[in-house]
């Protein structure tokens, strides 16, 4: 984990429902924030996504809780699938917890150290303005999020996806690949592309996480050459 989560902000949208927010477009800003909770009373007709992996510290059964104004909606990927845990349906005051029975989520059990995507959307229309997501973890009172969730538990989203190479491997099978081992470099990629034309004998794992802009179907294609 790096400490922080991306915000994403669209501002000039009208209207309080999430649905407004224009998330297929480039947002006016993006920054990074170093816990789950944005800055309070910043401006008027906006949107904001904050999104990124949060690290379950422990194996156990959370419960989380959103708090925003005007209109927000909380998110989580277990098993595969992204789910909205949690809502506002009319606005809160900063870290209001239990104004609303959809503020808070059912337990959900997280396995220690391992990445689990989380999202959440707000839509702002006219006069004060917050969001924040708490949590309370394994064996602690579920009346009210102990914390928001902090920087310590979330991870960015990044733009960048992870590429190993390992060279001097005979062979056109990716099983001669040594995945256990050390590669002899590392970086990252800007997209799910890989160099073209630049040795033989090598092989290279490309990894990282999806999130999927839109909920629905997908098909994924993979080209490369020898095997892929």
């Amino acid at each position: 984990t790096t400490g922080t989560i991306t915000r994403d902000v669209w501002n000039n949208i009208g209207g309080t429902a999430v649905s407004a927010i224009p998330v297929t477009t480039t947002p006016s800003s993006t920054g990074t924030l170093t816990s789950f909770e944005a800055p309070t009373n910043v401006a008027d007709n906006y949107g904001q996504r904050v999104r990124g992996y949060l690290t379950a510290p422990t194996n156990g059964s959370y419960t989380f809780w959103i708090a925003g104004d005007d209109n927000c909606e909380l998110y989580l990927t277990t098993n595969g699938q992204k789910n909205k845990i949690a809502q506002v349906l009319a606005w809160t005051g900063s870290r209001i917890w239990n104004k609303e029975a959809g503020q808070k989520s059912a337990a959900i059990s997280l396995t220690a150290g391992q990445q689990y995507y989380v999202e959440a959307l707000m839509k702002e229309g006219g006069g004060g303005d917050n969001l924040a997501v708490g949590w309370a973890k394994p064996d602690q009172s579920t009346t009210s999020p102990s914390e928001v969730i902090p920087g310590s538990a979330l991870s960015p989203t990044t733009g960048t996806i992870s590429h190993q190479v390992w060279n001097n491997v005979n062979g056109a099978t990716v099983a001669t690949i040594p995945v256990n081992t050390t590669p002899s470099s590392s970086g990252t990629l800007t997209r799910f592309e890989a160099p073209t034309n630049v040795a033989d004998n090598y092989g290279q794992r490309v990894r990282g996480y999806l999130t999927a802009p839109t909920t629905g179907s997908y098909t994924f294609w993979v080209a490369g050459d020898d095997n892929c």
